[in-house]
């Protein structure tokens, strides 16, 4: 586990790790023991992880600029198209259940040119005649985006997590003795995933890293070399 939670986790309790990062779920039950760690129960759920929230977000940037234009700005301007990118990383890891609006800078410029090439028409039109033009509106280069819109992205991928976590209470028959929940992986930095989680199991401690893909890489070299059941 990560240094940050030395004081909090105790050893011989057992804990579930929700371990969520890209393509799949991980969630465990371990015991902390003198010698190492004791794996008592695993579940992993498919298309649980950030990965799947990443192609949402691309789907709608489809829907509103249109497909061939993204796969133009993918083509001709790469390095646009990565900025994209990591703005919806920044925005998986920020966006809380309580904003109103949601920010998203774009690459105006590129954006622009391959829309007039593409579509014969701006940007601000495109975005002004798609099918949320009354959700999204164009700021400079920004998007503001009604939070609704996102929080749906979020919607379908943080159910099937809290599912996968309810399972593991429901199957593992000793889950009276998991003390606390400890998220780790990329996703489990995001927000809206760590509120859900502490509302649904509101009667467990939640524990999420400082820097919770860090933590599961230490988590991984610390099992590599110390005894791990």
């Amino acid at each position: 586990m990560d240094g940050n939670h030395n004081q909090q986790i105790q050893k011989g309790n057992e804990y579930m790790v929700v371990n969520i990062g890209g393509c799949v779920a991980n969630v465990t039950v371990i015991k902390t023991a003198t010698l190492g760690i004791i794996e008592k129960f695993r579940r992993i759920g498919n298309d649980c992880g950030g990965t799947a929230l990443d192609n949402r977000f691309l789907d709608l940037l489809d829907t509103i600029f249109g497909k061939s234009v993204m796969q133009s700005l993918n083509r001709e301007a790469p390095d646009a198209h990565h900025a994209i990118i990591r703005e919806c990383e920044q925005i998986k890891r920020n966006v809380e259940g309580s904003q109103d609006k949601i920010e998203m800078r774009v690459p105006y410029a590129c954006l622009n040119n391959i829309c007039l090439k593409i579509r014969d028409e701006s940007l601000f039109n495109v975005i002004s005649t798609s099918k949320y033009s009354n959700d999204i509106i164009l700021k400079g280069d920004f998007l503001r985006i009604e939070a609704d819109i996102v929080h749906t992205l979020f919607k379908t991928t943080i159910n099937k997590i809290i599912t996968l976590m309810e399972d593991v209470f429901t199957e593992y028959r000793d889950s009276h003795k998991v003390t606390a929940i400890v998220m780790i992986g990329g996703f489990s930095e995001c927000m809206l995933v760590q509120e859900a989680v502490r509302q649904k199991f509101f009667h467990k401690s939640v524990i999420v890293s400082n820097d919770a893909y860090i933590s599961m890489v230490k988590g991984a070299v610390e099992c590599g070399s110390r005894s791990c059941q």
